[in-house]
């Protein structure tokens, strides 16, 4: 039976899902997404790999307003998209969050009894700002739109039992990166401790009290390095905040092409990630399944999952010591690197694009779909 899935956008990390999900449904399996939104490169993986997947164009956005630690909001109209997915008679639809193109699900499932699973990841942290209209969109949506939801982890997991859904109707398990390795990555040369930054340089990333840990990093020992890597806007302040702080060790490389990024990962020790608000940082078990120790947050939605006191740190990022002690760890402690590497690389084989194509089959299956 045709499944039909339904994602505005994506990045690279999705398609291996797409690519597992279309075999174990022999096929029948369609992706809708748009046109502008999504990479040449993503395309031509997708189309070399046999999967079926329709692109829209001329989306209109009726309203968009908010940002990071402030109420959101994203309207917009998709034309064709409710007479692509009436023609194609789905079985079964997926759909990403709540909003945005997953409205359109409203229809189908009320009008034409299609049932819905929601990939979903959101988490109490992220939504802590929602105001009762936004609040009572997600309720209604979840308990009267969607069948069952794929989901992250136990903070995904929390916000939809805050919503009232029941934990019978989730499965857990739906997120993944890209495969790394096929063993355990051993550094050997740990000289100097070699630190890696990658994400967007926006404020909820957390750069900015990376750096003023770092200073207290570099004030206590010197064989240490920082690379930064990714742009955005704040680039240029946190740049300054270096100069004016006389901030040492630390390399902004700028963007780097996904298909690149590996090298960073094989040539530094320990992935830093002191985010402030994220649903489930994806450079993690990317960074992970290269075998490297985790340092993050309490603000990351993935923390429970992948990080354990065996393979990394969770620190409160505001508290500048607590980051810089989790950093000087591993300064102090270098023969711990390889053994919290390996502990990571394990923990990311659980965690493969195979993985979440199966608990989405699941998912479907307890539909009868399939």
């Amino acid at each position: 039976m045709n499944v039909v899935w339904i994602n505005r956008s994506f990045l690279h990390y999705r398609v291996d899902v797409y690519i597992a999900l279309n075999k174990l449904l022999g096929g029948d399996f369609v992706l809708i997404t748009s046109a502008h939104l999504i990479a040449e490169e993503i395309k031509n993986e997708l189309n070399e790999a046999g999967v079926h997947v329709i692109y829209l164009d001329n989306e209109r956005v009726l309203i968009e307003a908010g940002a990071f630690g402030k109420k959101s909001l994203f309207i917009s109209y998709q034309p064709g998209l409710y007479k692509l997915i009436k023609g194609l008679n789905p079985a079964a639809l997926i759909v990403e969050g709540f909003a945005k193109w997953s409205m359109v699900a409203i229809f189908f499932k009320l009008f034409m009894k299609i049932p819905v699973v929601v990939s979903y990841e959101r988490t109490l942290h992220t939504e802590r700002n929602n105001g009762f209209i936004k609040r009572g969109y997600h309720r209604f949506y979840a308990n009267y739109i969607a069948n069952t939801f794929c989901i992250n982890g136990v903070e995904t997991k929390r916000y939809l039992e805050s919503l009232g859904v029941e934990v019978s109707v989730m499965h857990e398990g739906a997120m993944s990166a890209r495969a790394g390795l096929d063993n355990c990555f051993i550094r050997d040369d740990c000289s100097i401790v070699r630190f890696l930054f990658v994400g967007q340089l926006i404020e909820r990333k957390g750069v900015v009290h990376l750096l003023r840990a770092w200073k207290k990093v570099t004030s206590d020992s010197d064989d240490c390095e920082l690379t930064i890597v990714g742009d955005g806007p704040d680039v240029e302040l946190l740049q300054k905040y270096v100069c004016e702080c006389n901030i040492k060790n630390i390399t902004f490389s700028g963007a780097v092409p996904h298909s690149e990024i590996s090298n960073y990962y094989l040539s530094h020790h320990v992935l830093v990630i002191p985010t402030l608000e994220d649903n489930w940082s994806l450079v993690v078990p990317e960074a992970m399944a290269y075998s490297m120790p985790i340092i993050t947050t309490i603000y990351n939605g993935c923390s429970p999952e992948l990080v354990t006191k065996n393979n990394g740190v969770v620190v409160d990022p505001l508290d500048y010591e607590e980051l810089s002690s989790a950093m000087l760890f591993f300064v102090k402690n270098r023969e711990r690197i390889r053994d919290f590497g390996c502990v990571s690389f394990d923990i990311s084989r659980k965690f493969t694009p195979e993985d979440v194509a199966q608990c989405f089959k699941d998912a479907l299956l307890g539909l009868d779909v399939t």
